[in-house]
Parts: structure tokens; C-alpha cells; sequence
């Protein structure tokens, strides 16, 4: 029965008993304590074809003073006469264990532990079949030292040696030379921003800058930086309020490992600025055209999206400065676009060379389906039809002259679009042609196009045939028209015999 005043246990296995592993737990009896080799143990110590160990846990109290509890698993051997060390470890302060070598019986001086400077004492575990004795460098032994701490020359020195639990074996001398790396003594940083954008012209070896703030932008800044070695501590680094028209001063100070302390200061001058952008566009570039994006600017507004036509290649980016009597501009001019975003920098600066403003313009090609499903060109036996309705511009007609029996009608719609005529398949591209002979009365050409996006906008073609007029109707006609002349030929004839007539009885009497 386990008693917290014991300190030694001993399990004793049957020979029968092939066991390899065990699982060790602990409960502490308070929670300021640390426990070390708990949780599964392998049995890794085999005499005569069995595995035995010899488990060491160790309890570690608030104050750093240790206690040990050592349990024997052994296979009904007799372990008296053996002194013999299982198991090394050197745990920092920190936790982390640094005996990185595997421990071997016949190694008796270990050298090349190295732990980092921020590490300020060490514990030293054994696990032993036997007793330990801790001793000095001249062998003389001392009371327990497996806590150390070091001192100004970065030592520590273990060691002990191993006597069996009946006196009449010992081991050689173990020593285990521990040393701590030199503090790291870089105190520069490797980035110093403001909001985000790294302070221009920031060198680690130059420890002041000025920095104008534009009045336009919000009255506070986030000041960052950023350490060259993982071992400096950098403080400053926070968001500060500042005042209109007032200039405040920021202290970035790095501390290195070694205590050695570098400070940067950054003078920040909230104050009118006269390196913004008064006009900023860009103009896509589709053969001799160009499409203008103006971009509609905020003084405290420095990043801005683009979005670009998809057939767009290029694109030429204008603008001019709001002080445009001394502002410089860099950045300008014809750019391409790909299908990545192409971030384009525009740099604004004063003319009196104090100020620079830098705009992120994100060229951004449109990767969206078109949803277009227009009829840019129809043909109808080779002639444009155009359609005149504003009412119903979905409708368009067309008058098949009276001697034409054949319609070839042509359809083409806007790029990436499809067309199918008269529920036909849509058309791999954005033309289709169809041919309709014996065309004998009006009929209605359906189209639909189809956009990219998949909706479907119906067209209609409607084709006015000329009527051929009736035979019997044309003879009729001829009919009517011959004896409409003959009657007339008939009245005229009597006229001129009645006035032949009058003539003569005027000449007899």
C-alpha cells in the first residue's frame, strides 16, 4: 500500500510474466508541485532474458527541493549487488530537457550539453538500480546538488557515482559538464512600420526618422517593430493618438539578450499634407479605344481596387497630385494585366521632398460570367436587318420580296455568348447560320442566345412574304380594262358621227 513517507516500492513479476511496459501515475498532493517520469515506461533494463527497471519519479516542490520515489519492477531477481545507471536527464528551468545524447553504461563523461542563455538552472534525474552519491571535483562526497545554478562562468558540473544497495559494488565516477551559450548581443530591429507600411528609407544602423501624418487620415498611427534576433524583447510598440498640428515622439527600444538596448525614435508630425493624389484613373486599352475608370479618391484612402475587362491587356494609369505645382508622381503610365492581381505602387511626392504618400492601385482582371445575350449582327440573305422598334426590341422583321422562295439568315451575338435557331443545338461559338427554301408565306424565325452565365434571352425574325397575285383576277382585270377602252372607243366614234351629221344639214340648209 503506497504511504507518502515511503520511499521505495518493489514489484516483483513471475518469471511467466513477459511484461515490457508499464504505466506509471502519480497524483500530487499539491498543485504547486512538478512530477517527472510519469506516464508509460518501457522496461528497457533486461537480466537474463527479462525486462527489469528501476523507475525514479521525482517530485519537484514550489520551493526547488526534490524528493524521489523509486519503484523496482523486477522479475523475482535478486538486484543487491548491481549498481548501474538507467536513465539521464538535465531539465532547464524551462521545462525542456537538453541531455541530448543517449546514454550509454560504459560512458562515463558527457561535454557537450548545451543550453540556451535564457536558461538559469538545470536539474539533474538519474535512474538507478542501486544508491547515488553526488560528489565534488575532487570525488569527495557532498549532499544532494542535482539543482544548479549558474554563475558568471556559464558552468555547471555533475558528479555522482552508483553503489549497489549491499555495498559491495560501486560504478566509476559519472561527470556531466553542462554549459550555457553566450547572451545574444543584437539589439537592432530588421522592420520598423507604421500602419503597416515600413517607415521609408528604414536602415537598422540609423535610429531617427520623421514621419508626416496627413491631417486627412485618422489621429492615430500603429507604430511596429520587429526585431532582427528572436532573443530581443522590443517594447514601443503600440498605437498612439496624436493632435492636430502637433508632432509626437515615439521610442522603439530593443533589449537584447544580453541586456544591451538599442532605441529608435520616430518623430510623427500630424500636420496638412500636400503629397496626395488630386485625380487618379485608368484606362483600359482595347485596340484604339480606351475604356476610362475614374477612381473617386478619399484623402485617407490609400488602397484601391480595379476591376478590369476581361479582354483588357493593358491598361494606361493617369492622374495628377492635388498640389500640382511641386508634387512629384511615380507610378504612372501602361501596365499589363494578367490573371493574377498586379499591384501597382503610386508614389506621391512633396516638393519639398519631407513627404512621400504611396497609393496601392490592384489591377484585378474580371473573372465573373457575362450575362450579355445580345444580337450584334443579323443578316437575312446577305442584308443587315436592323430593328427599328423601340418597343419590342426583341422582334425584328424582314419582307421576302414575291420572286425569292430561299431565306439564309445569319445570327451573331456578343463574344462568349451561344445562339441556336429555331430549338436547334447552340452553337459551339457566337454565329450560326440557318436556310430555310420554299418559302411560300410568312413564317417566324425563332433565335435564343444564350449568355455565359446561362441565362437565355429569345429573339424573334419574322419574314413578311409578298402574296403573288390571282390569275383569274390579272385576266379579269386585262378584261375589264379592254372593254372599258372599247366602250370609250365606241362613245367617241358616235360622237364624231353625230357632229359629222349636224354639219351637213347646217351645209343643205
Amino acid at each position: 500500500k503506497f504511504s507518502p513517507d515511503n520511499r521505495i516500492y518493489n514489484i516483483t513479476l513471475p518469471e511467466s510474466t513477459m511484461i515490457n511496459r508499464v504505466n506509471v501515475i502519480a497524483e500530487k498532493n499539491n498543485n504547486t508541485q512538478v512530477l517527472y517520469n510519469t506516464g508509460v515506461v518501457n522496461l528497457h533494463g533486461e537480466i537474463e532474458g527479462y525486462y527489469n527497471t528501476i523507475i525514479t519519479i521525482t517530485v519537484v516542490a514550489e520551493d526547488g527541493s526534490i524528493g524521489e520515489y523509486i519503484v523496482y519492477v523486477l522479475h523475482d531477481l535478486d538486484f543487491a549487488s548491481i549498481a548501474e545507471v538507467k536513465d539521464i536527464s538535465i531539465i532547464g528551468n524551462n521545462g525542456i530537457s537538453y541531455f541530448g545524447l543517449d546514454f550509454e553504461n560504459n560512458v562515463y563523461v558527457y561535454d557537450d550539453i548545451i543550453v540556451p542563455f535564457n536558461v538559469d538552472t538545470t536539474r539533474l534525474i538519474v535512474q538507478t538500480i542501486g544508491n547515488i552519491t553526488y560528489l565534488d571535483s575532487n570525488h569527495i562526497e557532498i549532499e544532494d546538488n542535482r539543482l544548479q545554478t549558474f554563475d558568471a562562468t556559464n558552468k555547471i558540473t555533475y558528479r555522482f557515482r552508483i553503489e549497489s544497495t549491499n555495498g559491495q559494488n560501486k560504478s566509476e565516477v559519472y561527470t556531466i559538464h553542462v554549459t550555457r551559450e553566450s547572451p545574444d548581443t543584437n539589439s537592432l530591429l530588421e522592420h520598423l512600420e507604421i500602419n503597416g507600411e515600413e517607415i521609408r528609407g528604414f536602415n537598422p544602423n540609423i535610429y531617427e526618422y520623421n514621419y508626416i501624418h496627413p491631417l486627412q487620415f485618422e489621429n492615430y498611427v500603429d507604430v511596429y517593430g520587429l526585431a532582427q534576433s528572436a532573443n530581443s524583447i522590443v517594447r514601443g510598440n503600440d498605437i498612439y493618438t496624436l493632435f492636430d498640428g502637433q508632432t509626437r515622439t515615439i521610442n522603439v527600444e530593443v533589449t537584447a539578450e544580453s541586456g544591451d538596448t538599442t532605441t529608435y525614435k520616430i518623430h510623427i508630425a500630424y500636420v496638412n499634407s500636400n503629397a496626395l493624389l488630386g485625380e487618379l484613373t485608368v484606362y483600359e486599352m482595347i485596340g484604339d479605344k480606351e475604356i476610362e475608370n475614374s477612381i473617386p479618391l478619399k484623402d485617407d484612402i490609400l488602397e484601391y481596387v480595379i476591376i478590369i475587362g476581361r479582354d483588357t491587356r493593358y491598361v494606361n494609369i493617369k492622374g495628377y497630385a492635388k498640389d500640382q505645382g511641386g508634387a512629384s508622381i511615380r507610378g504612372f503610365g501602361i501596365r499589363e494585366v494578367g490573371t493574377e492581381d498586379n499591384i501597382v505602387e503610386i508614389t506621391v511626392t512633396s516638393g519639398d521632398g519631407l513627404e512621400e504618400i504611396t497609393y496601392l492601385i490592384t489591377l484585378r482582371r474580371d473573372t465573373s460570367l457575362s450575362d450579355l445575350k445580345e444580337i450584334t449582327l443579323l443578316q437575312i440573305n446577305d442584308k443587315d436587318i436592323v430593328n427599328s422598334d423601340e418597343d419590342d426590341p426583341y422582334v425584328y422583321k424582314y419582307n421576302l420580296s414575291n420572286g425569292t422562295n430561299t431565306v439564309k439568315l445569319n445570327a451573331i451575338t456578343n463574344k462568349n455568348a451561344t445562339v441556336s435557331i429555331n430549338g436547334g443545338e447552340f452553337s459551339l461559338n457566337n454565329m450560326s447560320e440557318i436556310i430555310i427554301t420554299d418559302v411560300t408565306e410568312s413564317q417566324v424565325i425563332r433565335i435564343a442566345v444564350k449568355a455565359e452565365d446561362g441565362s437565355v434571352q429569345h429573339y424573334m425574325v419574322v419574314i413578311n412574304k409578298e402574296q403573288q397575285p390571282s390569275l383569274l383576277l390579272t385576266i379579269l382585270l386585262i378584261l375589264s380594262i379592254i372593254l372599258w377602252v372599247i366602250t370609250a372607243m365606241i362613245f367617241i366614234l358616235r360622237r364624231i358621227r353625230r357632229h359629222n351629221k349636224k354639219d351637213r344639214n347646217q351645209l343643205i340648209f
